[in-house]
């Protein structure tokens, strides 16, 4: 807590994004000092239950405290399918799913919902914001691969064009953007490759 409050204290903080936290404790003692600031700095919560392989992450403890103490304070969550189904009870195979269960999260008092629609494993993925007046899709094309920590890397996109003065529209797709273009220029290496500006190395024998 007192190197959260250093950085908040003496750095000029203008946006803010958690991750996942194992504890109730830990939770509530961030979400105490968070609370101090809100809602001046914008909070980005990506509450990180589930990875995308389905391993759980945070127990069930643990994601009644976010609840409780993280959600209230957030301008912004970022479910994905199997998250948002764990804390709504929805089944969400469908974008109309998905928004219901984001105005169900909203009922938890986040200014507002992302979710994330990578899970239904169609050709065209299709992201919504939800907030208590609109919802918002953003699609693009689905990308082949297997790729890790691409919600992580969404949620601090979403951030950090926060922290920049966007609209929560102009961060999220902007974000959304980044993320695909990242992984459309991604390199999945053959065994055994390695690549050094773009040319293979020899591997020791």
């Amino acid at each position: 807590m007192a190197q959260l409050d250093a950085v908040l204290d003496d750095l000029p903080v203008r946006a803010i994004k958690t991750g996942m936290f194992p504890t109730p404790h830990g939770i509530e003692l961030v979400a105490a000092r968070l609370a101090r600031c809100a809602p001046r700095i914008p909070l980005v919560v990506d509450h990180v239950m589930a990875a995308t392989s389905g391993f759980e992450l945070s127990g069930s403890n643990a994601m009644r405290a976010m609840q409780r103490h993280l959600f209230p304070l957030a301008t912004l969550l970022t479910p994905n399918l199997d998250e948002a189904r764990v804390l709504t009870g929805l089944r969400l195979d469908s974008p109309e799913e998905m928004a219901a269960a984001g105005r169900k999260l909203l009922e938890q008092g986040c200014y507002a919902v992302l979710m994330k629609g990578g899970h239904l494993q169609s050709e065209t993925i299709t992201d919504l914001l939800i907030t208590r007046t609109a919802v918002v899709p953003f699609s693009h094309p689905a990308q082949t691969g297997s790729y890790h920590g691409t919600g992580c890397t969404l949620s601090a996109a979403i951030a950090a064009r926060l922290a920049k003065g966007e609209s929560l529209n102009s961060a999220v797709s902007g974000a959304i953007g980044f993320v695909q273009e990242c992984i459309r220029l991604s390199h999945s290496p053959e065994r055994g490759e390695i690549r050094l500006l773009g040319l293979p190395l020899p591997t020791a024998r």
